[in-house]
């Protein structure tokens, strides 16, 4: 189960409590969080946009409204305490921010990495780099001026330390961090906003709010546009197998690296069983993509620089699958160069196969031999081919039925075709509504998550092993065999 953060306010303000108000226990929750000088109120327009766009999980509010003006960590740590007493511990959180609540969330991410799992991070007008408001203020913890308010000045200490220990420790991934600013922010910059390698947009002071009027600052936690994007990413994030985005990451070993040159750092890692030909390994750097090898090499040797690396592994195609991070820290000292690994828990072991097989969904069906090669309805929907990858329909798949166990599977060409076995043993298409087992398939498990598909007439099985890659090679169903040719992966459409 993912839990979702939100978190409001530089200039909005503990009582922990936690006000639930949900629509169905199935989903996953979110906990609201506000900032300085606010309250739990501030989220109003924000909860009943969830709920009137079918959030499906539990709603949280933390308020810590009497203890705003605290320097962030110590409220970093109330919220900490709060998520334990919730039964968040443990759990894989989505953190999503306004202002210095941005700040909070990322601070208790960092210090407490071992109590729970960043899903995604969205923040909202949060002061990531500084606010040259708070820049105003002398020196001195008091009034406005107040702890809260030192910490969020553009050159503090626990800013540039935030941000610095952040990456190094990778607490949490960039390609999962979202950030919004606002035009004509009295308070927080657009450039402030922004972190690097993340997911960062900026809406305009005039866009259309969904419920009254308020400081520029605030009025982003009611800007429609901002909260449908919050609310598709929280969506992506509460449901990461649907997303193809794995909890598991590479499991690095062997670093090592040399005080002689800034770039002869080594990494090497294990391949996952099952892993496609085409799975690459990620590496990022700063929250920049410094690059990418091949999974297969297994590894970096004597090429990466002094700092952290995130890496991760990655398919290539369409909306593939997407491991999550692990990392390696090279330090150089004065006598030696230390290396140290960070692996995400749990590593990826064994790469996916096929997504969930359910009636009613519509599938990519890939030849586990060949790779990056689709079962094709072909240029006249009548012939069936093999053929690379290409994002047309043809290569769309709908399975119809399945409570028997036989399934159909309808072309989204839309001419109402079904895959069909056809005369010679060639797969073909006909019209859905004929009846007769030529247009009934089961699905039967493989090794690796893929399945063989068995035409119910004939016994035989869908093969492509004498077409090795080529395009535009007729299918046929040939007899019951084990052979890799024989082995389909399904991927949601």
């Amino acid at each position: 189960m993912a839990v979702t953060v939100l978190i409001t306010s530089l200039a909005s303000g503990v009582t922990l409590t936690a006000d639930t108000q949900a629509t169905a226990a199935t989903g996953d929750p979110v906990v609201l969080l506000h900032g300085l000088n606010d309250g739990p109120g501030v989220w109003k327009a924000a909860e009943q946009y969830f709920h009137d766009n079918h959030y499906a999980g539990k709603i949280h509010k933390f308020d810590y409204s009497g203890t705003t003006h605290d320097r962030i960590p110590d409220n970093a740590d109330r919220f900490w305490e709060w998520m334990r007493k919730n039964g968040l511990a443990g759990k894989r959180v989505n953190l999503v921010g306004h202002s210095m609540g941005g700040l909070v969330a990322r601070k208790t991410a960092l210090d407490h990495s071992a109590g729970f799992t960043v899903g995604s991070l969205v923040t909202l007008a949060s002061p990531n780099h500084g606010s040259h408001q708070a820049d105003l203020c002398p020196n001195i913890a008091a009034g406005y001026c107040n702890a809260a308010v030192q910490d969020m000045k553009t050159d503090s200490l626990f800013l540039k330390a935030l941000n610095r220990d952040t990456e190094k420790k990778a607490a949490y991934a960039p390609d999962t961090t979202l950030t919004y600013s606002i035009e004509g922010d009295e308070q927080v910059s657009a450039l402030s906003v922004k972190l690097s390698g993340a997911d960062n947009r900026h809406v305009a002071k005039d866009a259309e709010t969904v419920r009254g009027g308020s400081a520029v600052h605030t009025s982003i936690t009611r800007k429609r546009q901002v909260l449908k994007d919050t609310l598709d990413f929280l969506n992506t994030g509460n449901n990461p197998g649907a997303h193809h985005r794995l909890s598991s990451g590479p499991a690095l070993r062997n670093a090592d690296c040399t005080i002689h040159h800034w770039t002869h750092g080594t990494v090497r890692w294990d391949l996952p069983q099952h892993a496609p030909d085409d799975l690459q390994a990620e590496v990022w750097k700063d929250g920049r993509l410094w690059g990418t090898v091949p999974a297969s090499d297994k590894g970096i040797v004597d090429r990466l620089p002094y700092g952290t690396m995130n890496i991760r592994f990655k398919e290539t195609r369409d909306n593939g699958y997407t491991s999550a991070y692990s990392s390696v820290t090279f330090d150089a000292g004065t006598w030696q160069c230390d290396s140290t690994i960070k692996n995400a828990s749990p590593t990826v072991r064994e790469w996916p196969g096929s997504d969930p097989i359910a009636s009613g969904s519509t599938y990519r069906v890939s030849n586990k031999k060949f790779g990056n090669v689709n079962i094709d309805a072909g240029t006249d929907a009548s012939l069936v081919h093999l053929w690379h990858s290409n994002g047309t329909a043809a290569q769309d798949w709908k399975l119809l039925g399945g409570s028997d166990g036989n399934y159909k599977l309808l072309s989204s060409k839309g001419t109402n075709r079904c895959l069909s076995q056809e005369a010679d043993s060639y797969v073909g298409t006909r019209e859905c509504g004929e009846s007769g087992t030529q247009l009934l398939w089961k699905l039967v498990p493989a090794d690796g998550g893929s399945f063989s598909i068995r035409n119910v007439g004939s016994g035989g099985h869908v093969n492509a092993a004498q077409y090795a890659s080529t395009d535009g090679t007729r299918l046929r169903v040939l007899g019951d065999s084990h052979q890799q040719a024989m082995k389909w992966v399904f991927r949601l459409k």
